[in-house]
């Protein structure tokens, strides 16, 4: 379009200038008004023209400017398209990261909670055996026989005379020691204790022949006899 434009403008000058030869030739004493004309009609001519280039450089200024792929404005847009889904693709990333992590942090949980609740059921278990091992323990201090220092000596004498008895005698004797309303099973736990182990399973075999009972529950009590210092 330029080309144009400055292609007429040429063309009309010459025009001109060949207007105001004429005229000059023709008419001398027009030659003045005609050149002045011709002059003015060249500027008119020249200042449309510079106002057309103008107004066109304008126009290619304000106007992007494009290549061959469509243009810088197509490019911007696509790269910011681009950026965009780059964005919602690691965004999708981090929430699906993030599941995971919630679905591990449940589970851990719920194991943490299930070995709590098996820590109680063996804490309540070991809670009942405790209870259950003071009890017998406070059993057992309750029927072991304790013989003291002082009264090992005079036991130690008695069961020396038991010794010398056959174990019929010594038997009937202990026998009637466990009666009665003053008996007392211990005493004859404690005599037995430190008779002679010869002895001694001759007498528990003499009571087993009158009180088998009694025998064998002397037997039990001999275990239970233990001597404090």
């Amino acid at each position: 379009m330029n080309k144009k434009l400055i292609i007429l403008t040429a063309l009309a000058g010459l025009l001109s200038f060949a207007l105001c030869f004429s005229v000059s030739f023709l008419f001398p004493g027009q030659a003045k008004n005609a050149k002045l004309a011709g002059t003015q009609d060249a500027n008119a001519v020249e200042i449309t023209a510079s106002a057309g280039s103008q107004s066109d450089l304008e126009s290619e200024l304000l106007m992007p400017q494009t290549d061959g792929s469509g243009g810088m404005a197509e490019k911007q847009l696509k790269g910011l398209v681009y950026d965009l889904r780059q964005k919602m693709t690691e965004y999708d990333e981090k929430l699906k990261s993030l599941g995971a992590e919630k679905q591990r942090l449940e589970i851990t949980r719920a194991q943490i909670e299930q070995d709590i609740e098996k820590l109680d059921i063996l804490r309540a278990d070991l809670a009942g055996s405790i209870n259950q091992l003071k009890t017998e323990r406070d059993r057992l201090l309750k029927t072991r026989i304790e013989v003291s220092e002082l009264e090992k000596k005079n036991l130690a004498t008695i069961a020396a005379s038991y010794d010398k008895m056959d174990s019929a005698s010594a038997g009937k004797i202990l026998a009637n020691m466990t009666g009665g309303q003053n008996g007392s099973v211990n005493d004859a736990v404690k005599i037995l204790h430190y008779m002679g182990d010869r002895n001694k399973a001759k007498v528990l075999a003499a009571l087993a022949d009158i009180e088998p009972a009694l025998a064998a529950h002397l037997s039990q009590k001999l275990k239970m006899l233990t001597e404090v210092q």
